[in-house]
């Protein structure tokens, strides 16, 4: 019988006209996954996590809407921000899940980038402390 890990990891995307499975967009640095809202994304993205972060990985979901209203602190659950805080960048892997949730929340055009810069300035700016 397949783990939870193994199920989710057998899931496959398509790039283009092919698929892909999560194994291995994982062997990205950078993946982008877009879907219509509604299909699933959010659920999809936090079982991955789920699942990453019970084997062992160090993951952490944030959802880039509460992001473009709030300072990182504020945004980011208990769960996902110890396992910010205890990530030691340059020595250890981190998988970044920034989900956008919906959209529509985001209050004008171009603000999808403003969580995107909090994003990078933080993680930039982490020393691993």
């Amino acid at each position: 019988m397949e783990s939870d890990a193994e199920t989710n990891t057998d899931r496959r995307w398509w790039r283009g006209s092919q698929t892909i499975s999560w194994s291995e967009l994982l062997e990205h640095r950078f993946v982008v996954v877009l879907g219509e809202a509604g299909v699933g994304n959010t659920i999809e993205m936090s079982e991955q996590a789920r699942g990453l972060r019970a084997s062992g990985r160090r993951v952490i979901f944030i959802r880039l809407d509460d992001l473009a209203h709030e300072d990182f602190e504020r945004a980011i659950d208990p769960e996902n921000a110890a396992a910010f805080n205890a990530w030691s960048p340059g020595i250890e892997e981190a998988i970044f899940f920034l989900d956008s949730i919906d959209e529509a929340k985001l209050d004008r055009p171009g603000a999808f980038n403003r969580p995107l810069r909090k994003f990078v300035k933080k993680v930039s700016s982490c020393d691993g402390d």
